[in-house]
Formats: C-alpha cells, structure tokens, sequence
C-alpha cells in the first residue's frame, strides 16, 4: 500500500513521463542516411500563389519575400508589339 506522499509523487512521475513521450520526434520513414524522409503527406498544404525569397543586400539574414508571378504569353506579346511599335517610330 502507497501513501499519500507516495502516491502524488508516483502520479508526478506518471505524468512527466507521458509529458515527454509526446514531446518525442514521431517515427517516420528514414532514408538511407538516417534523416526523415520526405514525403508529400507533410506537405500536404500548398499555396495557389508562388513565391520568391531574396537575400537582402548589406544585411546578415534578412530576406524578403516577393509573389513570383512569371510572365504571361499576353504579357510576352505586348512587350513585343510595343518594342516593334517603338523600332517603326524611330525608322521613319
């Protein structure tokens, strides 16, 4: 039989112990290396948005995040016709 000071010390233990069972790293897949692999199931959440991470110039660390947006096909033709518009004006 347990007393009082044994019991409430027992049901500390019990409770660190379950404390630091959930705080362990939970078992995945390992590659041959031994580092987790990685695997689509983590990274299940993707953003409809893109986008680009630069390092800022003259800092340590610091970076700033862009949307990336790569040009359209209609954008790639307006650049175009403008520059041809802008060669014919200057040839005449």
């Amino acid at each position: 039989m347990l007393t009082k000071q044994e019991e409430l010390k027992l049901r500390l233990i019990m409770e660190l112990l379950k404390e630091t069972e959930e705080a362990q790293p939970k078992e995945r897949n390992r590659d041959k290396q031994g580092r987790f692999a990685k695997g689509e199931e983590e990274y299940s959440y993707r953003s409809e948005r893109e986008i680009k991470v630069v390092k800022r110039r003259g800092t340590y660390g610091t970076y700033d995040v862009k949307d990336y947006e790569p040009y359209s096909t209609v954008d790639l033709l307006i650049c175009t016709a403008v520059a041809f518009t802008a060669v014919a004006i200057l040839m005449i």
